[in-house]
């Protein structure tokens, strides 16, 4: 499952309530790979090419570890 923010920026910045796609997730008894699906100017070329207009992540580690936070949280809260 891609998990992403209404952005498509770094997890926990946006609008998406991950802890209640969590609880969906669960109660469909999903056991899959979570996975976060981040995009920034970071490469501008790459950036352009997704039309991405604004930085929305200073550096890769940062999406990987704050998604990952974000993300395991949720899913721990989830009911």
């Amino acid at each position: 499952m891609q998990l992403s923010e209404n952005h498509r920026g770094v997890p926990g910045t946006g609008q998406i309530d991950f802890s209640a796609v969590c609880a969906a997730l669960k109660v469909q008894n999903f056991d899959g790979w979570l996975v976060v699906e981040a995009f920034s100017r970071i490469d501008p070329e790459l950036g352009d090419m997704l039309r991405i207009w604004r930085d929305l992540a200073s550096d890769w580690q940062l999406v990987a570890q704050q998604g990952l936070r974000v993300i395991d949280q949720a899913w721990n809260e989830a009911s």
